[in-house]
Order: structure tokens, then C-alpha cells, then sequence
């Protein structure tokens, strides 16, 4: 046993005395999942990153890691069997035939008479279903992106090439189709995405056993729950960006409608006269709304998209007041 090996198995025996006490234990399973990982038990390795993204969303990123470095050593040594697998299959159909031959050369007096019953034929072997293409798909966001992965077995991977996979975008669909070496088709679709995206701005990369697809938010900022939503939230109107927790709809014909008999006053008043903007204004309009909002900690609320698309929209607190960061 290697000094690695060795201080592998230990740690290993480590963490598990404390995951006993605490199953949720995030540091113990990270290492455990490292340990298990220089001793090459990819496997146990990966359980252990399975069971860190359960434990914890924060750190769901870098378990994710883990696991696909796991998939790929087992990958990796599932193909270097299959050659010993192979041989061992093909030694054997040898002997099968070895012995066919000797049967074969027998005197003629034990072969079966002309009138006899012909032999019955062999029981043809029933055919199961076909399996399914072996593609695992995952994804991850950052304030302006989705990025979606999906990762394809060796022993069925795609050649590399654009022309093997058809991706195609709409403001709230993706539709991913996949055709691997084996000749099966991976389709994947969906509608409604959880949010808007900017199907332009959306891209895809081919490789050898993965394609990954960006899609651009259109909603800069805006934090997706999941990747699929559902068709209630898919038909919902944009909200224009406010602080009020307050939530009204506003494609009511009034604000009676709502409870409010009186006309707005005050902050209602203004948060109505955005409103009125944000409904009526064009997508470049709505995305310097957004983006200003989001940027500026809420200080600033631009429509001119030209001007903050361009450029990171920095806080202008009101005056004898100091914008600070969380950390402060």
C-alpha cells in the first residue's frame, strides 16, 4: 500500500466515525469523497459526492465536479475491460467450434438415419427491449447564464461534430436532439424553460462526450429555482423590478380590482407610473430596467439600454447616505 493509499484509508476511517454522528456533515463527506478518490474507489467516491449535494446546495457545484471525475475513471475502466471481456468471449465461441468439428468426424454409422424426425431447431432467444441511450444531463447558472450539460456513456459517445447534434432555441424552449455511434437518438426538450432567455445570444458546443448549451437569460440576475417551470408560470406577465413586497397584478383594468378603492398615493404612486413604463416599454426598455435595478442594489432604474448594457451599473445612494457591500 502506497503512503497515499495509507493516509487515504485513514482519513477515510476518519470521516466515517464522524458521519456517524452527523450524516449531514458536509466537511466529512468532501474529504471522504477525496480519500475514497486517491485510493481509486471511484465508486465510493461518488456515492459520497452523491450524498454531499443532497447535504448541501451551496456546495452542489463542487460535489457535482467530484462526481463527473468519478464517471469518468469508471468510464475509463470499463473500457479497458472490455478488450479482456472480448477475447474471453471470443476463446470460447473456439471452443465451441473444436467441438463441433469432433462431432462432425464421427464414423457414419451413428449419423442419424434419412428417415429419421429432423432435429428440433434451436429456440430462437427472446429479444428484450432496446436500451436507452445512457446520456446524464446537468446544469448551473450564473447571473447572466444557464449553461446545461449533457454527458454521454464512452461506449456510445458522439463524434464530435455539430452535425451529430441539432439544438434549437426559443424565448421559453430548448429542444436538444442527439444522435450517438450506436445509432440511437437522445431527444430532450423543455417547455417552458423556468425563465426567459435571449435565444440569439444562446449557444452550443459539441464534444466527443459532452454538449453543453448556454442559454443567455433574459433577465440579468434573475435566479432560476430549476431549469423546466411549468405552463402557470410560463403564461405569468412580467413583474417590473420593486422593493414593495406588496404584489399586484397589474393588467387588472384598476387598481380597484386589487382591494384599492382610493387612488395611489405616495410610493404606490410612483411604483404605478414604472409600472405603467415597464408594461408598455419594448424588450430593450424592460432588460435596462432589470439590469439598472439589479446592479445598482436598487438605486437606479434605467430604460436607455443603449447606455447600461454596455457597462455595470454602479449605486448612486440617495445623499448622506453610503452604499456598502454585504460584507461590510
Amino acid at each position: 500500500m502506497t503512503a497515499d493509499e495509507e493516509t487515504g484509508a485513514r482519513l477515510v476511517s476518519e470521516m466515517a466515525d464522524r458521519l456517524k454522528a452527523n450524516p449531514n456533515d458536509v466537511e466529512a463527506l468532501l474529504k471522504q469523497c477525496e480519500a475514497h478518490f486517491k485510493m481509486s474507489d471511484y465508486r465510493s467516491s461518488r456515492e459520497a459526492a452523491e450524498r454531499g449535494t443532497a447535504a448541501c446546495e451551496a456546495l452542489a457545484k463542487k460535489f457535482r465536479m467530484w462526481e463527473r471525475k468519478c464517471d469518468t475513471h469508471l468510464q475509463e475502466k470499463a473500457a479497458s475491460a472490455a478488450p479482456a471481456a472480448k477475447q474471453a468471449e471470443v476463446t470460447e465461441v473456439k471452443e465451441v467450434s473444436e467441438v463441433k468439428e469432433a462431432k462432425g468426424a464421427q464414423p457414419a454409422a451413428s449419423a442419424q438415419p434419412a428417415d429419421a424426425a429432423p432435429a428440433a431447431a434451436a429456440a430462437p432467444q427472446p429479444v428484450g427491449p432496446s436500451k436507452l441511450p445512457d446520456v446524464r444531463r446537468d446544469w448551473i447558472q450564473t447571473a447572466s447564464d444557464v449553461t446545461v450539460c449533457f454527458y454521454i456513456n464512452m461506449k456510445q459517445q458522439i463524434a464530435g461534430s455539430k452535425d451529430h447534434a441539432t439544438v434549437s432555441f426559443t424565448p421559453r424552449s430548448l429542444s436538444v436532439s442527439i444522435r450517438l455511434k450506436d445509432g440511437t437518438d437522445y431527444s430532450y426538450t423543455a417547455e417552458p424553460l423556468f425563465g426567459s432567455i435571449v435565444a440569439d445570444a444562446s449557444s452550443y458546443t459539441v464534444r466527443p462526450m459532452k454538449v453543453e448549451v448556454v442559454l443567455r437569460k433574459y433577465a440579468h440576475g434573475e435566479h432560476w429555482q430549476k431549469l423546466e417551470g411549468t405552463r402557470e408560470y410560463a403564461d405569468k406577465v412580467a413583474a417590473y423590478p420593486t422593493s414593495n413586497k406588496k404584489k399586484i397584478d397589474w393588467t387588472r383594468e384598476s387598481v380597484a380590482e386589487e382591494g384599492e378603492d382610493a387612488k395611489p398615493e405616495g410610493n404606490d404612486a410612483l411604483n404605478k407610473l414604472f409600472q405603467d413604463i415597464y408594461t408598455k416599454a419594448d424588450e430593450d426598455t424592460r432588460r435596462a430596467m432589470n439590469k439598472s435595478f439589479v446592479e445598482s442594489s436598487g438605486t437606479v432604474l434605467s430604460t436607455n439600454w443603449t447606455e447600461v448594457g454596455v457597462k455595470k451599473v454602479d449605486g448612486q445612494p440617495p445623499a448622506g447616505m453610503e452604499e456598502k457591500s454585504w460584507s461590510q
